[in-house]
């Protein structure tokens, strides 16, 4: 399987757990009940990226690289932990931002690894640079290799179960590898070429 499958495999269903957590938590999204979840399941994906492309970034630097990043969005935070309080509406608007939000920052990083550019060597306008790509390619990517729905139901309950297993706060880096490979053999025949 390619680079840019296998970066879709770790972005996607890194999104797709950490949607869930918005989800159940968008009551209390505006204490910051979401962000330890959130936090790890998002730089348990930056350190999978930067494995598939021969990097091994240190969890400090990804932490490190978000921070970039949350302070260019408080007030999508900020939306977030308000539409939170709304129930059902709130749950779901917040699983589709955090959605959304964790996809741009594994494209971004993506990008960056790509062009052979290193996370903690970019300034902040190059990060931006890089986000406003990210924006424009997921959605290319997206189009490109979308699987759930050609998902059989028992595939779909095997892919659920390992992009559940992405939320333990206490996974090792080896064990979400892991759970990655397994994902992409279970769904690389139904990803389009």
């Amino acid at each position: 399987m390619d680079k840019l499958k296998k970066a879709h495999i770790i972005i996607h269903t890194s999104a797709v757990a950490s949607a869930g957590f918005a989800l159940a938590l968008a009551q209390g999204a505006l204490f910051g009940a979401d962000t330890p979840f959130l936090t790890v399941i998002t730089i348990g994906m930056i350190v999978a990226l930067g494995a598939l492309f021969n990097k091994s970034i240190k969890r400090t630097t990804a932490l490190a690289f978000l921070g970039t990043w949350f302070g260019s969005i408080a007030g999508v935070q900020l939306a977030k932990a308000v539409l939170g309080f709304l129930p059902l509406l709130g749950n779901v608007a917040n699983a589709g931002i955090t959605l959304t939000l964790t996809e741009t920052i594994g494209w971004t990083v993506y990008l960056i690894l790509n062009e052979g550019e290193n996370l903690e060597n970019l300034s902040d306008d190059e990060i931006k640079k890089f986000k406003e790509k990210a924006k424009i390619f997921k959605e290319e990517v997206s189009k490109k290799y979308d699987f759930e729905k050609q998902l059989p139901e028992h595939t779909k309950l095997q892919y659920d179960n390992l992009v559940s297993k992405l939320k333990d706060k206490n996974i090792s880096d080896d064990d979400r590898k892991r759970i990655y490979d397994e994902i992409e053999e279970l769904i690389e025949p139904y990803i389009k070429s």
